[in-house]
C-alpha cells in the first residue's frame, strides 16, 4: 500500500528574491516526512530599498504583494496549503516590514514571520548532512542581506548571523565592524577539523557550477580566480559568459568574497553546495512542532 500524501508549501521572502517551495508530506514509520515537490523563485529585490533607505518603497511593496498573491492563487487552484512564510534580512532591516506583513496576511491569509538573525541561523540546525560528517562541516548560508553559519561538533553547538550579504555589499552598506566580528567568531571553530564548507542557497550552487560542475566543489584558489574574473567583466559580460541570471550577475562576486573570508580560516576545506534551503528547515520544524499536520 502506497503512502498517502498531501502537499504543503512555504514562502521565503529574502533580500534578493522570493522563494516558494512545495512539499509532499508522507508518513513513514509513524513519522511525517517532507519531500520537495516543486519550487519557484521570483526576482523581487527588497535589499536595495532596505539597505539604502531602511524602508520598502510603495513600488517594491506592490511587486512583493502581487508576487505572493500569484503564488497563493496558484497554490489554491491545486489545493495546496501555504502553511507558513518567513522573511529575513531585508524585512528585519526596514521600518515598515511588520506593516507589509500585515497587508500580506489581510490579502492572502498567509502569516509571514520576520526572523531575527539568530532565529535564521538556528534553522541551519535542521540541515541534512547526508554525505558530510557533522564535526568536519561548517554550514553557511550567504544571502542578499546576511550570512548565517552553523557548526556542531567536538561538544560545540555554534550558530551566528552577520549583517553581511551580497546585495548589502553591492550597495556598499557592509561595515568593517561586521567583517571583523565574522573573523572573530570563526576563531571559535577548530580550524584543522573543517573539511567541508557547505553553502546552502543559490549563490553556492552557481559558484560551483561555474568552477567545477562535475565535482561540485571549489578550492580557495579557484574562488579567488573566479572573483577576479567577475570583477573585471561588465554586467552584460557576466550574464553572457557564465549564463548568470540577471539578479545574480551583479552580486555573485560579493557572495564569493564572503566565502573566501570564511574558507581562509580553514586550510583543509573546500566549498561544497547543497540544494537544501531555509524553507526546508521551516517545514521540518513545522512538522515536528505542529501535530495537526498529518499525511492525508
Amino acid at each position: 500500500m502506497k503512502n498517502k500524501t498531501q502537499r504543503l508549501a512555504c514562502i521565503d521572502i529574502g533580500s534578493n528574491a522570493i522563494k516558494y517551495r512545495q512539499y509532499r508530506i508522507s508518513k513513514q514509520k509513524s513519522k511525517n516526512f517532507a519531500e520537495l515537490d516543486t519550487f519557484k523563485r521570483i526576482s523581487v529585490r527588497l535589499g536595495t530599498d532596505a539597505f539604502k533607505f531602511k524602508k520598502i518603497s510603495s513600488e517594491t511593496e506592490q511587486k512583493l504583494l502581487k508576487s505572493i498573491m500569484k503564488l497563493k492563487d496558484k497554490a489554491d487552484k491545486k489545493d495546496i496549503k501555504i502553511i507558513t512564510g518567513v522573511a529575513t534580512s531585508a524585512m528585519r532591516t526596514v521600518s515598515n516590514g511588520h506593516k507589509i506583513c500585515k497587508k500580506i496576511r489581510k490579502k492572502t491569509n498567509i502569516e509571514i514571520k520576520i526572523l531575527s538573525g539568530n532565529e535564521e541561523a538556528q534553522l541551519l540546525n535542521f540541515f541534512n548532512y547526508r554525505d558530510f560528517k557533522k564535526d568536519e562541516t561548517l554550514v553557511v548560508d550567504i544571502g542578499g542581506g546576511s550570512t548565517e553559519l552553523f557548526y556542531q561538533g567536538n561538544g560545540k553547538h555554534l550558530a551566528k548571523s552577520f549583517p553581511l550579504g551580497a546585495v548589502r555589499i553591492l550597495e556598499e552598506k557592509d561595515s568593517p565592524k561586521h567583517w571583523n566580528n565574522l573573523k572573530e567568531w570563526l576563531t571559535k571553530i577548530p580550524s584543522e577539523n573543517i573539511k567541508n564548507i557547505v553553502g546552502v542557497g543559490g549563490n553556492a550552487r552557481l559558484i560551483n557550477e561555474i568552477i567545477n560542475r562535475q565535482d561540485r566543489k571549489s578550492s580557495l584558489q579557484e574562488l579567488k580566480v573566479l572573483k577576479k574574473e567577475l570583477s573585471n567583466k561588465s554586467f552584460e559580460e557576466k550574464v553572457s559568459s557564465y549564463s548568470l541570471p540577471e539578479d545574480r550577475a551583479d552580486i555573485l562576486e560579493h557572495a564569493i568574497a564572503i566565502f573566501i573570508e570564511i574558507i581562509e580560516f580553514f586550510p583543509n576545506s573546500f566549498l561544497f553546495d547543497s540544494s537544501w534551503n531555509i524553507a526546508d528547515a521551516v517545514m521540518e520544524k513545522e512538522l515536528q512542532e505542529n501535530k495537526n499536520i498529518q499525511a492525508a
